[in-house]
């Protein structure tokens, strides 16, 4: 927040605007601007839930709004906004999803992303190179189509090459501190590998309606800076103001500032300055940052902060109740199997009602007397499986 604070402070001195120029934001762009920061909640949402869907354990629009949301807000605290992913994958998990596919789904949100930049930056490096003199010393086009085969290779590596980490990583967990969670790590990135590779097998249709989901998403963002700035007045155009506000979220990832705040309020104001635009555009990149980036401070915890507190207080979450469980149920994997082994047809009432009574001492018919001696003969393995084994209520004796 002191770092955001800061940025703004400067974009208004590179500027030359005051800073009580953000009074003048008209209240109906403040609510566009809202209402698309809304949109791209909501598209952010849409896209998860389809995700989910498509591992084959779906997670419900609401848990993940809530793990979007939360994505966002620890994102708005890490630097470069490191920390996203790790929050959306916290909080898949803990609504049932394994950590393997929430993983490959945060993998596949990476892809689309990429996508979107691989078509996205060159078109706003070619018209930033155009409306600027920043590009002056170098080739637009050349630029564009550098970048755009970089994020084009990324994603394909992401998408249909995952394996390939593997044999980075391997020899890497050969380090002797590291040994012990090789084998663990290299299962665990042959899962999300897999479940990453079914995402990206899915029919044309499903995939084009979640590179749609991502495209609205973060056009959203754009175009409500570009509403803030026609609000102040003027005729700003469209291709441009939203180029010289993409560049700098693209590169803010970069930043070693949380979130990119401060860095990127400045980096913006240097593109519109370089572009030799007017107006209050200072006060535009401050109320822009406040509906998009500072509301997920506020966001953030209204909608995920309940996950936060759910995992300190259970302390492994779900996925280890899950193994608890699975424990449990590999304890006793016989609790109904008796009832497909038969009693003896030809044993007595009186050995049958005696097997019943058998106790971890063996006492009972065929721990003592002369009838239990000589079917114990008969019967050694029973014997001591009785001996071994205490009975349990409604068991119908020995098998």
């Amino acid at each position: 927040m002191i770092l955001g604070a800061l940025g703004i402070l400067a974009t208004f001195w590179w500027l030359g605007e005051s800073v009580t120029s953000v009074a003048a934001v008209p209240a109906w762009a403040l609510l566009v601007g809202a209402a698309l920061t809304a949109v791209n909640y909501l598209f952010g949402a849409l896209r998860l839930t389809l995700l989910t869907r498509l591992t084959g354990q779906p997670v419900g629009f609401a848990r993940s709004l809530r793990a979007y949301a939360l994505g966002l807000l620890s994102a708005a605290v890490t630097p470069g906004g490191s920390g996203q992913a790790p929050a959306v994958v916290l909080s898949l998990v803990r609504d049932g999803l394994p950590a393997a596919r929430a993983w490959s789904v945060n993998v596949y949100v990476w892809v689309l992303d990429l996508f979107f930049l691989t078509w996205s930056v060159p078109i706003g490096l070619v018209v930033l190179g155009h409306s600027t003199d920043l590009l002056k010393r170098t080739s637009p086009v050349l630029l564009a189509l550098v970048l755009g085969a970089v994020f084009l290779s990324l994603n394909y590596l992401l998408a249909f090459r995952l394996h390939w980490v593997k044999a980075i990583v391997g020899p890497v967990m050969r380090i002797a501190w590291l040994r012990r969670w090789r084998a663990g790590a290299l299962d665990f990135l042959d899962r999300v590998a897999h479940a990453t590779g079914q995402l990206s097998r899915r029919g044309l249709g499903l995939q084009a309606l979640l590179h749609l989901l991502t495209a609205g998403l973060y056009l959203a963002t754009f175009v409500a800076f570009y509403v803030i700035v026609a609000g102040l007045g003027g005729n700003p155009p469209l291709l441009p103001t939203l180029a010289a506000v993409q560049l700098p979220m693209v590169i803010s990832f970069l930043f070693p500032t949380p979130g990119g705040a401060g860095l990127l309020e400045i980096a913006a104001a240097s593109l519109f300055a370089a572009e030799g635009s007017t107006g209050q555009v200072g006060a535009a990149i401050f109320a822009w940052r406040l509906l998009t980036y500072y509301s997920r401070y506020a966001i953030g915890p209204a909608l995920g902060g309940t996950v936060l507190l759910r995992s300190r207080k259970r302390g492994g979450g779900q996925d280890q109740d899950r193994q608890e469980q699975d424990g449990h149920d590999q304890d006793e994997p016989d609790q109904d199997e008796p009832d497909q082994d038969e009693p003896d047809p030809s044993a007595s009432g009186s050995d049958r009602t005696g097997q019943e009574g058998t106790g971890q001492d063996g006492t009972g018919p065929h721990g003592t007397g002369p009838h239990g001696a000589a079917e114990a003969e008969h019967r050694p393995e029973t014997a001591r499986d009785e001996a071994d084994t205490p009975t349990r209520s409604g068991d119908p004796g020995p098998r």
